[in-house]
Formats: C-alpha cells, sequence, structure tokens
C-alpha cells in the first residue's frame, strides 16, 4: 500500500514538472553586436526641425532649421530639397553646414518657408535617409515642429500680403522673343521682294505698254548700223517717248533742263534717277548741237537707256 502510494506521488510530481516547463518559455538572448546597431539608429541619431518663430502670418517668411546628429562616419547621402510637403512651401534652402562636436558630427540646414493655411500647423511624419559605416542605407523619423498660422491683417498691420503662394514663371531672356519676330520680318520681307520683283517682270513683260514700247525702240536703233553720233539723239527720243507715255509728261517738247526741273516735283523720280537721265541727254544735246563726238559705242549707250527705263519701271511700281 505504502509502495503504491509512493509511485502515485512520483507520477504527480513528474506530471506538474513536465506542465510547468511547456508553459515556460526560454529567456531570450540578444547578440550584443545587434542590440548595439538598433539602438544606435534609434537613440543615436537624431533628426529634428527647430525655429524660433511661433507665430506667423499667412504667406509670412519664416527660418526653419533641419539639424541632423549623428555618430562620425555615418552620412546622408542625399538631401531632399522638397522635404516639407503642403501646407508648407520651401522658397530658399541653404547650404548644408557640417561640424564636429566630440565623436558627434552635426549637419544642418537652413529653410526658408511659408505657409498658405490658417491653422495651428505641425510638419508631416518625415524621415531622412542616411548610410551607416558599413554601408546599410537607413532611415530615421524627423521631430516634428508646430506653427501657428494667422490671417493676414490685424487692427494694426496694414501690410499687403499674397493670400496664395507667388507663380514662379520661368524666365525666358528677352532675346529668345526676338529672334522669332526678327526671323518672321526677315520672312515677309523675302516675301515681298519676290512678289515685287514678280510684278517688275510682267511690267517690263507686258505686250502693248509704254516700257515695251520703249525697249523694242531702243534695241531697233542698234539694227541701223548708225554711227555714235546719229545713235544718240535717237536713244534721248526713245526715252522721251517712254516718259511721255508712261507719265503723260510732254518730255519731247521739253529741254533737258524743263524735263529735270518737272521731275523733281514727281515722287516716283528720286535723285539717283534724276542725275542719270540728266548724263544722259546732256550727252546727246551735245553730240546734236555741239557736235561732240563720244568715246562709247552705241550698244552700251543703249543698254544704259534701257537699264534707266527698268529702274524707272521698278520705282514707278514701288509708289504704287
Amino acid at each position: 500500500m505504502k509502495l503504491k502510494f509512493i509511485i502515485i506521488l512520483l507520477y504527480a510530481i513528474l506530471s506538474i514538472v513536465v506542465v510547468y516547463g511547456q508553459e515556460v518559455t526560454p529567456e531570450a538572448t540578444v547578440d550584443p553586436e545587434t542590440f548595439e546597431d538598433i539602438n544606435l539608429g534609434f537613440s543615436e541619431i537624431h533628426a529634428y526641425f527647430k525655429t524660433d518663430v511661433t507665430d506667423v502670418r499667412i504667406g509670412e517668411p519664416i527660418q526653419i532649421k533641419l539639424v541632423v546628429e549623428m555618430p562620425s562616419g555615418y552620412s546622408i547621402p542625399e538631401w531632399d530639397e522638397n522635404i516639407l510637403g503642403e501646407p508648407f512651401q520651401i522658397i530658399d534652402s541653404g547650404e548644408v553646414e557640417l561640424r564636429q562636436q566630440g565623436n558627434l558630427q552635426i549637419q544642418e540646414q537652413e529653410l526658408t518657408v511659408t505657409a498658405w493655411k490658417l491653422d495651428l500647423l505641425t510638419t508631416d511624419e518625415l524621415y531622412i535617409t542616411y548610410q551607416t559605416p558599413d554601408g546599410n542605407v537607413l532611415r530615421t523619423p524627423i521631430a516634428s515642429i508646430t506653427v501657428n498660422v494667422s490671417a493676414t491683417r490685424t487692427e494694426n498691420d496694414i501690410t499687403l500680403r499674397p493670400l496664395k503662394p507667388l507663380i514662379d514663371l520661368p524666365y525666358t531672356p528677352p532675346y529668345l522673343y526676338a529672334i522669332p519676330v526678327v526671323l518672321l520680318i526677315v520672312f515677309i520681307l523675302i516675301i515681298r521682294n519676290i512678289q515685287f520683283n514678280r510684278r517688275v517682270q510682267q511690267a517690263l513683260a507686258a505686250p502693248n505698254s509704254p516700257v515695251q514700247h520703249a525697249i523694242i525702240e531702243l534695241k531697233h536703233i542698234l539694227d541701223t548700223n548708225a554711227s555714235i553720233e546719229e545713235v544718240y539723239p535717237l536713244i534721248a527720243d526713245g526715252v522721251r517717248n517712254y516718259l511721255t507715255e508712261q507719265f503723260h509728261i510732254r518730255a519731247i517738247d521739253m529741254t533737258t533742263i524743263e524735263l529735270i526741273n518737272a521731275l523733281e516735283t514727281n515722287p516716283i523720280f528720286s535723285d539717283s534717277l534724276r542725275s542719270s537721265l540728266n548724263d544722259l541727254l546732256e550727252q546727246a544735246d551735245l553730240v546734236k548741237f555741239a557736235s561732240h563726238r563720244p568715246a562709247v559705242d552705241p550698244e552700251s549707250v543703249v543698254d544704259y537707256a534701257i537699264h534707266w527705263i527698268e529702274q524707272a519701271e521698278r520705282a514707278r511700281i514701288a509708289y504704287e
């Protein structure tokens, strides 16, 4: 009986030990080096915004500093230029400054910020990315700040401020506008010059026109094989006939001086046209009335007269 009781007691003790062993969780062990890395990421790297301003009016610039404190050997691969989101707007960002404080390196960046919402504003949950000495890329949260943004006007404040963010229009140098304008003007001038030359050619080639009669008459003079003394007066008469038919000037009945004076009041004939016509007619008068013998061949004089008529036609069409 006693033996049976002892067996039952031992069995009960053994059952209690087994059940207790199944319910108790073994104590976790942590590698010291791994623990240091985890602790370092959350306690030894600090990123935060700081500012001396707690009250600001909408649209008014405020200075905010982003500060990151980390041990030597850690680095920030890239700074986000637009790290702040709505309703904050970064309008200027300074250079990142690095200073050493014992075994701690501190990086700071000045930000000029405006807020465009009336409220007690807190920066969003933001993170900054950093790199450990062994090349791991991690991120840590940035401690936020709170700014109270009030209206733009108070009873004693008459300063005008914008109600919305200013539009950042891209700057375009003035010469970029001038280039297409110049090209357009040049294109228009080329087209007009082509049209003008076409009109001149049509006028010179028009059948039974005064200019055609004059040119045919002048070219026919060369077919007579006349001397230069005989050719000069005929050429002068051909030019006078052209002026009479085309401009209704009684050039045949006028002396050279009278004709040149009459042309002075006509806006079609420029000083150069009158001067070259005067030279031609004076030479013809000298040959006809003073027995002058010019040392030129008839063909060159005919070409000179035809060229003058063509220039007169161009001036007439340009004036019209």
